[in-house]
């Protein structure tokens, strides 16, 4: 912001931290949705560093967020055992009741879930 201000250039700081992933208007749609999208739900989203917000440019924020939500639509929730599965349970009851409240806000909210699918022995494990 220093620098910028002393040539008075426009500049947008993110400083709230929570792994910000900014999404440019020059983007490779098809490659990038992919790889922001592992970002957040690499080891169930239980890394330091994954993404939890996702900011878009306006320009192409429909076509990305069709591409993010066709491709965790293509993930293989279950047991990580299984071998050909992309993401796994969360980690204990803690955090998936966090994360479990998290998804029920945006529905009493009236947000939109652009995608989910049913979870894998419903009741018996913390699969999101």
């Amino acid at each position: 912001m220093e620098v910028c201000a002393k040539t008075l250039k426009r500049v947008t700081l993110k400083l709230g931290g929570n792994d910000a992933c900014i999404v440019c208007h020059d983007v490779d749609i098809q490659k990038t949705a992919p790889a922001v999208m592992m970002a957040a739900f690499k080891n169930s989203g239980q890394i330091c560093v994954a993404s939890k917000r996702i900011d878009v440019h306006q320009s192409i924020y429909r076509p990305f967020l069709e591409a993010m939500a066709s491709f965790t639509k293509s993930l293989k929730v279950g047991n990580p055992f299984d071998g050909d599965v992309d993401i796994g349970p969360i980690q204990n009851v803690m955090q998936f009741d966090n994360v479990r409240s998290f998804v029920d806000d945006c529905k009493t909210q009236g947000y939109n879930v652009a995608a989910e699918t049913e979870r894998p022995n419903p009741g018996k494990s913390y699969f999101i």
